[in-house]
């Protein structure tokens, strides 16, 4: 695109943009280029969208594992509280302070139990938990081996994971009461249950988070996008309590929406557009294409047709018409010309024109120009012309000057006054003959009104 041409008020990025798109789609057909334009617009703004999307979702991921944090910080708290608890009640069973026992009025889930030596400890408990067969024969197993074994003076154990006959998951945290029997056994030992009901609220609503809390085993797959999983208890961690929360922003609108996701909305839609801006300035190409191409064509059919009627004038003319330089050289000639000079244009062309023209030798064409003529013109300037085997004759010239690009272009109308130069001579001598006759002779004009004379001799002035 002629940059010359455009318009100023335009934006030149738009121009350079035409050019890059005509470049790239340079041969190919409009719907295949189209088809292409459309494809990278499309995939392009995929890209756009899914980076930006990828960023709001790691975004989000880092606010809802900083919140994660903290539920899990509190929940550790409460973990260690329980604990304490069960270490406390153990001291006071010293004192004779004791928690219910399971025969003495029942036992709310999380609350501190009582269990003495000798008591049918394993089966209460597991009534009272309803656990699945799967789960008694685990626990059972904790009980013996690990339970029975412990001193007053150790750490609280943990048991693994319980399911209940509904699906539930417990663990039961075991402490020995510091209450020693006479062969220096605990009397018993204090029991609390770890479960979701008595442990930690279902649902936390957080400012823009609503977060779902439970507690799980170490080896549950996350299926959430959303998920944080803590072990709560370091020392027990591949099967003790784990903190699973799945997370999930509170949107209150689509205002809020797009305000969350403005990033990706202004990506997808920018695309859209460019895509659709650049597949109207391609067809806008083509149109102006095919314009230019149906104007063109038009063009050159008028010229072709102007040049041909211009050729056939100058072809026909019976004048020489020969075209030179500022250094008199020969650009151009008609048919003509060959008839007159006997040369033609292979001959003349690059030749100086003082080959035909000898009078134009040593000439400078501005000054032969401002010397015979006025305003760069020079009519009937009469001279000899030299034919092609050397022989001269009278001719009558005129020429014209123009500048043309910035460059010089003189125009020579050569006429050949040979046979005017007969002619009147004969006309000369057959005036002369009667002039010098004895008899009168007298001329009159017999075409117009009254037959006027328009000729007589000096025989006829003497006779009458």
């Amino acid at each position: 695109m002629n940059r010359s041409n455009k318009p100023a008020y335009v934006p030149q990025v738009l121009f350079h943009t035409l050019d890059v798109l005509e470049g790239w789609t340079q041969g190919a057909k409009p719907w295949r280029a189209m088809s292409m334009i459309a494809l990278i617009g499309l995939v392009s703004t995929a890209l756009a969208v899914t980076a930006l999307w990828t960023s709001d979702q790691r975004r989000d991921q880092r606010d809802f594992e900083a919140l994660s944090q903290q539920v899990a910080a509190q929940t550790s708290d409460r973990l260690s509280y329980r604990r304490w608890q069960l270490g406390h009640a153990s001291d006071r069973w010293v004192q004779g302070e004791t928690p219910p026992s399971m025969t003495g009025g029942g036992f709310e889930p999380g609350h501190l139990l009582s269990i003495k030596r000798n008591a049918p400890a394993i089966q209460e408990v597991m009534g009272w938990l309803h656990l699945a067969e799967t789960s008694k024969s685990a626990l059972q197993r904790f009980w013996q081996v690990e339970v029975a074994g412990l001193s007053a003076f150790d750490e609280p154990l943990l048991s693994a994971a319980l399911v209940d006959v509904h699906g539930r998951l417990h663990w039961l945290m075991v402490h020995a009461a510091k209450a020693q029997t006479p062969s220096g056994d605990p009397q018993g030992w204090v029991v609390a249950v770890i479960d979701d009901a008595s442990f930690m609220p279902a649902t936390t609503q957080v400012v823009g988070w609503s977060l779902k809390a439970r507690l799980a085993t170490a080896n549950e797959p996350a299926h959430a996008m959303l998920r944080f999983s803590a072990p709560l208890s370091p020392a027990h961690a591949e099967f003790g309590p784990v903190l699973m929360l799945d997370g999930e922003p509170l949107d209150q609108g689509w205002a809020d929406v797009l305000t969350r996701h403005a990033g990706p909305v202004i990506a997808g839609m920018s695309g859209l557009l460019a895509t659709l801006a650049t597949l109207y300035g391609f067809v806008m190409l083509i149109s102006i294409k095919q314009r230019a191409q149906a104007m063109a064509k038009r063009s050159t059919v008028a010229l072709q047709r102007s040049e041909s009627r211009n050729r056939a004038v100058v072809d026909t003319a019976p004048d020489a018409i020969i075209t030179v330089d500022d250094e008199a050289r020969v650009l151009w000639c008609n048919q003509a010309t060959v008839s007159i000079f006997g040369r033609t244009l292979e001959e003349l062309q690059g030749k100086p024109m003082w080959d035909v023209l000898p009078a134009l030798k040593g000439q400078v064409m501005a000054e032969w120009f401002h010397n015979h003529g006025i305003s760069n013109r020079v009519l009937s300037y009469e001279t000899h012309g030299c034919r092609a085997e050397g022989t001269e004759f009278p001719i009558v010239v005129s020429a014209s000057r123009a500048e043309i690009d910035n460059e010089a272009i003189n125009t020579f109308i050569v006429r050949d006054t040979t046979d005017a130069k007969w002619a009147e001579r004969e006309l000369l001598l057959r005036e002369r003959a009667l002039e010098s006759s004895a008899d009168a002779v007298i001329i009159t004009d017999m075409n117009l009104p009254g037959q006027p004379m328009i000729f007589a001799n000096a025989a006829f002035e003497r006779i009458t």
